[in-house]
């Protein structure tokens, strides 16, 4: 069910066809499955909140890509989960959605 047409799975290129790796979410946890040779698929991990996966020397960059799950939404219409794509450590959660806005009133 994905009435707003969400994205449900990222694929991350690594520049080799038959390498690939995807990151989804099963309501439970962010999933991220590695594609090998161009024709076996392997769990590499099933993120619980908080957790990270590290992928060593991303496309050769001689950095590591980090992939974090930061929180988990069931209670949406379409669930999803906020996941982190970074160069390095992640330890940044995303920020709270902006603040209401201020009132023409002075306070004390």
């Amino acid at each position: 069910n994905n009435p707003e047409n969400r994205p449900t799975v990222l694929v991350l290129e690594t520049g080799n066809p038959k390498e690939q790796w995807y990151v989804g979410y099963n309501d439970v946890t962010v999933t991220v499955a590695k594609l090998e040779d161009g024709a076996r698929y392997s769990l590499a991990a099933a993120l619980h909140v908080g957790e990270s996966l590290e992928i060593p020397n991303w496309r050769g960059t001689g950095m590591d890509m980090v992939i974090t799950a930061h929180s988990l939404n069931r209670q949406s219409s379409v669930p999803y989960a906020a996941v982190g794509l970074a160069f390095g450590p992640d330890s940044e959660a995303p920020t709270d959605g902006p603040t209401p806005s201020p009132s023409d009133r002075p306070t004390e």
